[in-house]
């Protein structure tokens, strides 16, 4: 917002300067110039100027004028000079006339001051609003750049932030629903076949499925620690982990003893230092699991199972 703001304050500023040099140039008129008397110039009004007054003679002396045979023998032919333009004079003041032209006709080109401007001239007056206004667009561009990349990651950690919590969520009620099979409906007692272990077993999939890597390991813990994945029989556990998605999961040093994980995606698992003892693996892929030999030698079962290079066990 405060960028926005400083943006059009600088273009105003841009558009501002721009009027009052235009301004100046429909106001602007040649300056007159005054004289040491404070008279103004014949030269800069566009009059003749003045001729110079005849100094007084002494007594006793004949005065000196052009019209003197003598005086015009001695002068040059200053009218035919003056015509040539030999002395840079004009013709009123070397034949001492005065003469004093007729107001000179204002055109619209000389009243607004626009006679005589060259580009440079208005390059001058006009560079700096036209750099003013130039850097202003180019901040107001740059800011649009950069709100819109703000707003785009914003809008993805907001995406993701959204989904972690969907899962946080999923896992908790999980939690909550085994719980309450365990304490109310005796899930830990029931016989296979019996409705509360399908129960518990449809949640344990479903909730899979919408699980991260590091959320399927906790709630492969769960399960253990809740004595859910084994029982008195090894083929018979509680809830069992058949066809299971665990593909990615962490399940670094987990315990899973005598779990039924035939036919279970272990795609890219993290089983490293995990407990397979007995534990039935037949069918399930392993392909580029973290798994040692000495672990899945230890398993109960292997038969058809995708090992971690991509072979198939016998």
């Amino acid at each position: 917002m405060k960028t926005r703001v400083l943006a059009d304050v600088c273009v105003g500023i841009g558009v501002l300067l721009l009027v009052f040099g235009l301004s100046l140039l429909l106001l602007r008129r040649g300056p007159l110039r005054t004289g040491s008397r404070g008279t103004v110039s014949d030269t800069s009004s566009g009059m003749a100027p003045r001729p110079p007054a005849e100094e007084p003679q002494p007594p006793g002396t004949e005065p000196t004028s052009l019209t003197n045979p003598t005086a015009q023998d001695a002068l040059p032919d200053l009218p035919a000079m003056a015509g040539k333009h030999e002395l840079g004079l004009p013709s009123s003041r070397l034949t001492g006339t005065s003469e004093r032209p007729g107001p000179q006709k204002k055109t619209p080109a000389n009243w607004t001051g626009f006679a005589g401007k060259t580009f440079w001239d208005w390059l001058q007056l006009l560079i700096i609003p036209i750099v003013i206004a130039g850097l202003a667009a180019w901040f107001n561009i740059t800011q649009a750049q950069i709100s819109v990349q703000a707003s785009q990651k914003q809008h993805d950690t907001d995406v993701q932030l959204a989904a972690d919590q969907e899962r946080e969520t999923v896992l908790v009620t999980f939690e909550s629903a085994m719980s309450d099979l365990l304490l109310r409906d005796n899930l830990r007692s029931s016989k296979t076949g019996d409705a509360v272990r399908v129960v518990a077993r449809a949640r344990t999939l479903a909730a899979l499925q919408s699980l991260d890597p590091t959320r399927k390991g906790y709630l492969v813990r769960f399960l253990f620690e809740a004595q859910l994945l084994m029982s008195g029989a090894p083929d018979n556990p509680i809830v069992d982990l058949r066809d299971a998605d665990l593909s990615g999961a962490n399940l670094t040093g987990a315990n899973l003893h005598e779990a039924d994980l035939s036919g279970a995606n272990l795609h890219e698992a993290d089983l490293f230092s995990a407990d397979l003892t007995s534990a039935d693996l037949s069918g399930a892929n392993l392909t580029s699991a973290q798994v040692g030999t000495l672990q899945l030698a230890q398993a109960r079962s292997l038969q058809g199972a995708t090992l971690p290079d991509g072979s198939k066990h016998p």
